[in-house]
């Protein structure tokens, strides 16, 4: 990279983070393949549907559509099984102007993913790269949630090369993942004393377990653990190098905290972006307005670029995709998925006080834990579906 390169990293986010020609942020399922067969999937009966997946040419149709990007998440499947996927954040990249790339992996591709990263970086040298590999327990339970003896093995493995590569790579940031469900809620400051110990990473992702999983118990957890382990995320984790570490933790924090309250009080914490902002794309071409709909009973699909020339602004200008639209925020539709949260609080500048303070002090406007805990035994024990989940 050149000297310059920092401050054109900036400009460019900031052009992209003020952009009102497409929604800036994108989901994108590039694949339905996957290795593994985790107990807390909400993916795992559309990945069970046979469709015929974008080609890398839909796909760089499609980037050029997206006349700014500020952040690309890359999901599945495992989008490390798509052989081209260095091309395909390359298209946006070139066509799309994109700013900020999350892979998130099992990582169970241990030389696949540390040269795919790199690819990407070599492709894309503006980009500011995030890897996030999955640690849902230490061995034996990790290995029993995701269904693989050698899962775990391969995940640490793959969190050690790809910290050798960021190294030399200084625009590669390294993240472990872990969703929170009723196999390991229990175990969680175990999890992140290990993780903080091994990998020593700057920033680790509790998510909220979501969707339809295979055993729908796997959600049936007290909301009281989840909010113990953030709280503690919070004020312990180190602030990392990556350039916009601070606010990105900063953010989190603040994602989290709405995640609880969301859970706690089955009620919209802040108007939701969804269609606006964030949208979701599948690996066969559907846009989505959100990952969660279908958990209610909704068909959340607008319509497939396939049939709109690969063009998401004719997609969100047809009249069911304006219809959706309103109807979230008539309904103040209100979930726990991150991604829409994570929108939610950096298109509202209400928001930015209360991440700036926590910025400066972390835990700042955190409500006192034992509220959570009032509203968690009043709302949410248990939180499975049979017992009346909040966000179902």
């Amino acid at each position: 990279m050149s000297i310059l390169a920092p401050a054109r990293q900036k400009v460019r986010l900031a052009r992209n983070l003020l952009t009102r020609k497409n929604p800036p942020y994108l989901i994108f399922f590039v694949t339905k393949r996957c290795n593994l067969a985790c107990e807390m999937c909400f993916n795992w009966e559309d990945m069970r549907r046979k469709s015929q997946e974008l080609s890398l040419d839909e796909v760089r149709t499609i980037a050029r559509s997206f006349r700014r990007l500020l952040q690309l998440s890359l999901s599945g499947g495992e989008p490390i099984l798509r052989p081209d996927l260095p091309k395909v954040v390359e298209a946006f990249y070139r066509s799309s102007r994109l700013s900020l790339c999350t892979l998130t992996t099992n990582g169970f591709f241990v030389d696949r993913t540390s040269d795919m990263a790199e690819e990407i970086l070599r492709r894309c040298p503006l980009l500011q790269l995030r890897v996030s590999v999955s640690i849902d327990g230490l061995e034996e339970e990790h290995n029993r949630i995701r269904r693989h003896p050698q899962s775990f093995q391969r995940a640490v493995q793959t969190l050690h090369k790809l910290a050798d590569l960021s190294k030399r790579r200084k625009n590669l940031a390294l993240h472990v993942t872990t969703v929170v469900g009723r196999s390991n809620y229990d175990k969680t400051h175990e999890i992140y004393d290990f993780v903080r110990k091994e990998f020593q990473t700057p920033e680790h992702t509790w998510l909220f377990t979501r969707g339809n999983p295979p055993d729908a118990t796997t959600k049936d957890f007290p909301l009281e653990a989840y909010a113990e382990i953030i709280r503690r995320v919070e004020t312990e984790e180190p602030r990392g190098t990556f350039f916009a570490a601070g606010p990105i933790r900063a953010l989190m924090a603040s994602v989290r905290e709405t995640v609880v309250n969301t859970a706690a009080t089955d009620e919209m914490q802040l108007p939701c972006v969804a269609g606006r902002k964030v949208i979701v794309l599948t690996a066969e071409g559907d846009v989505k307005i959100c990952e969660l709909l279908e958990e209610k009973g909704l068909d959340p699909v607008i319509a497939n670029l396939r049939d709109h020339d690969y063009d998401i602004g004719k997609v969100l200008r047809t009249p069911r995709a304006r219809e959706m639209i309103d109807s979230i925020a008539k309904t103040k539709c209100h979930c726990t998925w991150e991604c829409a949260t994570v929108a939610n609080h950096v298109f509202n500048p209400k928001t930015y006080p209360g991440m700036l303070k926590k910025m400066i002090v972390p835990g700042a406007d955190r409500p006192p834990l034992l509220q959570i805990r009032d509203r968690a035994k009043a709302s949410c024990q248990p939180r499975g579906p049979e017992a009346g989940s909040p966000i179902d």
